[in-house]
């Protein structure tokens, strides 16, 4: 096997072997000057003097040369060639190697990706006259970094443009694309070399591929020895209203894999940017420790937030962000028509302001008209005797409700029925006449239908609870097509009719929620149920707190022409009717209106979990031979 250098540069050096050569023949014998009596009586004879000059220390000398020239050999990387280059000038068969190499974020682990690449670089360096290359690179994916070529120096520069990125690992995401390049090679052997850590949760279905007949697969580990490796895992977020600002409490687990022995480090709480409190805690080696963090105080309103930990070997994992919605009130508009006595909203009113989680913050407005500028930052619409308004009032809110606002709409007094048309613009039935029932045959909840997912918080709950409100006056519902039927009196008519039109929600009630048509309001039920509309209404694209590469993130309702900014700060446009957007990058984006600078929501995306262990696989197991 012949011996091949990394770096050929390198051995320029060896002219340095000159340095020790020049020493030696510059070396001369000391000689002792010899006084002499004055000369002056002495005749001068011209003498022809020659001075032969040898080396000496022989020995010596040859060691000197020697260390220079290992010296220079060394930082040249010599390596054995695996194949010997003589046999392409014999003619034998050429090969086509594709080179699958790891990207995945665990690969930032001190001295993985460079050990990575070295020897990604050792496989071009080794290849024969005739063979070509070709470079993928993977995570959760796989590209095709270069197609196969016999261009060494562009093979070289397309590794060293490589660099680890933030997602998980899949190697058959790998193996998958390389099984593509290779099955197309004629004429030529297969090999595929394999460049990774090899994690144990990255192997998960590379079983099943199988590649092209023939092919040589070689599997170069780089998976670091005994890693040993800090994260923070998940944190625990309580936050309480006091009066216009929220405290803040939080708790962070924090992880640790491999290690011998506990290690002290300092946790710090950032929100906004600005280090709020800090913990020292004492790792547990493969174990688990908890940094509750004193309370702090903070603005209402939503914010980006994290717990950092001091650096180790794999940095990226070594801070959580999350984000604080602040728990922001929801915007509720209550329009109710004009004239309406403030009895008749008391329950309604009171029921959104007791509820917590979410908070509701409640306009009401008598009037029968509303413009797009009051929804802009609308989240839910209470439209009261909606049968009543007028036709441009119906417009505007179904615009709301198809770029994703929520409007509990209720069939009252006024307004005799829709008229034509109507019901194709947001309200999923028509509203027909005013049904009355006697004093004493009140028509109740006959029929529910519990897998509706306005009714999904209360599914443990009793019908019989509900079954108890008396009906004494509604409207005449028929829903549209593909409008559901949340609720039946026991009559058989609808009492609760939702649809999803665009990207927002309605659900339409038949009977007035003011304890003069029914007694729903009275009864206990009564709370839970309408803060159970509310959160369907508005909740159907809740914001997490936190999320990982790759995931994918609802897009808030009520946000007009929406902007999404990267964590690099790229600002992208979306279209309105856009419910949901992949997270592909490590940080914080920020969601915000047109023209507003104030963001609305955070999407805060961590590294994947999986990446954070980095237990080696045995390979043997899973590719053997």
């Amino acid at each position: 096997m012949p011996l091949g250098l990394l770096v050929p540069a390198f051995l320029l050096g060896l002219l340095a072997v000159a340095i020790p050569l020049v020493v030696h023949l510059r070396q001369r014998e000391k000689r002792e000057p010899i006084r002499f009596p004055s000369l002056m009586f002495l005749r001068l004879i011209p003498h022809r003097r020659t001075e032969q000059r040898r080396l000496t220390n022989i020995l010596l000398l040859l060691l000197r040369i020697a260390a220079v020239a290992l010296l220079a050999f060394a930082f040249g990387r010599p390596f054995f060639r695996q194949r010997d280059q003589a046999k392409a000038a014999a003619g034998h068969r050429p090969r086509t190697v594709v080179i699958a190499l790891d990207r995945s974020l665990s690969m930032q682990y001190q001295g993985v990706w460079a050990a990575a690449r070295d020897s990604a670089i050792a496989v071009v360096r080794g290849l024969s006259s005739g063979d070509k290359a070709g470079l993928v690179t993977f995570d959760a994916t796989a590209d095709i970094a270069l197609a196969p070529t016999d261009d060494r120096a562009l093979l070289e520069t397309a590794l060293r443009k490589a660099a680890p990125g933030s997602a998980g690992t899949r190697v058959a995401s790998g193996l998958r694309v390389a099984r593509e390049i290779l099955g197309k090679v004629r004429d030529a052997d297969r090999e595929l070399v394999v460049i990774s850590d090899f994690q144990r949760t990255s192997l998960a279905g590379a079983e099943p591929v199988e590649l092209p007949a023939g092919t040589t697969m070689r599997l170069v580990s780089v998976a670091p020895k005994d890693p040993a490796n800090n994260r923070v895992h998940s944190v625990d977020v309580d936050q309480v209203q006091e009066g216009g600002r929220t405290r803040l409490t939080v708790a962070a687990r924090i992880v640790s894999k491999g290690g011998a022995a506990s290690r002290r480090l300092r946790a710090a709480l950032v929100v906004d940017g600005r280090e709020m409190t800090s913990k020292t805690v004492s790792t547990v080696p493969n174990g688990v420790v908890t940094a509750s963090f004193d309370p702090v105080f903070t603005p209402a309103r939503a914010l980006e937030a994290a717990v950092r930990i001091e650096p180790d070997q794999l940095v990226a994992d070594d801070t959580l962000r999350f984000a604080l919605q602040g728990d922001a009130a929801i915007s509720v508009l209550l329009l109710a028509p004009p004239g309406t006595a403030a009895n008749r909203l008391l329950f309604l009113e009171r029921a959104l302001a007791i509820s917590r989680r979410p908070r509701f913050a409640v306009q009401t407005v008598r009037r029968v008209s509303v413009s797009a500028a009051q929804l802009e930052r609308i989240r839910l619409v209470v439209a009261l005797d909606v049968g009543g308004l007028p036709r441009r009032t119906h417009e505007t809110l179904a615009a709301f409700v198809n770029r994703g606002g929520g409007v509990l709409a209720v069939a009252g007094e006024r307004g005799s029925s829709t008229r034509a048309g109507e019901r194709e613009l947001f309200l999923p039935a028509s509203i027909g006449a005013a049904v009355d029932r006697p004093v004493d045959q009140p028509a109740a909840i006959g029929a529910l239908n519990r897998d509706h997912g306005s009714l999904e918080s209360l599914k443990d709950a009793a019908l019989g609870d509900l079954g108890a409100a008396r009906f004494y006056r509604y409207r005449a519902l028929v829903p549209q097509d593909g409008a559901e039927v949340v609720a039946r009196l026991s009559d058989g008519k609808p009492a609760v009719v939702a649809s999803s039109i665009g990207a927002g929600r309605v659900v339409l009630l038949a009977s007035a929620l003011d304890g003069v048509w029914s007694d729903l309001p009275l009864q206990p039920f009564f709370l839970p149920l309408t803060h159970a509309f509310a959160k369907y209404l508005v909740g159907s694209r809740q914001v997490r707190s936190s999320y990982s590469v790759g995931d994918v993130a609802a897009v808030p309702a009520g946000v007009v022409k929406p902007v999404l900014v990267t964590p690099a700060g790229r600002a992208t446009p979306l279209e309105d009717s856009l419910s949901a957007v992949r997270l592909t990058d490590l940080g914080v984006y920020q969601l915000r209106a047109a023209n507003d600078p104030e963001p609305r929501a955070f999407f805060a995306v961590n590294v994947p979990a999986e990446e954070s262990d980095l237990t080696p696989a045995r390979l043997d197991e899973i590719f053997p031979g």
